[in-house]
């Protein structure tokens, strides 16, 4: 997905459904992996054991940020808290369209998500 066109910034949804089964619902909650210094995705060696360790209700998020890569030491703190607060935003837009109004999160005004960070 592309959550933010004009800053060419994208991420990545996974879950250990994809892994084995294609027809699973997606998923209610992300753990949302945040890459350290010039990572990005696919970049940490435990990201598909990650993956099929979670829940099957967990989808595994991983964000390129405009640090990421070789963008590292072209941003600030604050960019990226600002593209995090985005992708936190576009992740609970993404699950109201996945997850209509006669569901069970119809209550919820966002996800659960859980940030992870690596460095």
């Amino acid at each position: 997905y592309n959550f933010w066109p004009e800053r060419q910034l994208s991420v990545l949804v996974s879950t250990a459904a994809d892994l084995t089964d294609t027809s699973a619902p997606p998923p209610t909650c992300f753990l949302v992996w945040i890459g350290g210094l010039t990572n990005g995705f696919l970049s940490a060696p435990y990201i598909y054991s990650l993956q099929r360790a979670l829940s099957p209700s967990y989808g595994l998020v991983q964000v390129r940020l405009s640090s990421s890569y070789s963008g590292y030491g072209f941003g600030s703190l604050r960019q990226d808290a600002e593209e995090i607060h985005r992708l936190l935003s576009f992740l609970a837009a993404l699950s109201q369209q996945q997850h209509p109004r006669t569901s069970s999160l119809s209550s919820l005004s966002s996800p659960t998500c859980v940030l992870m960070g690596f460095s």
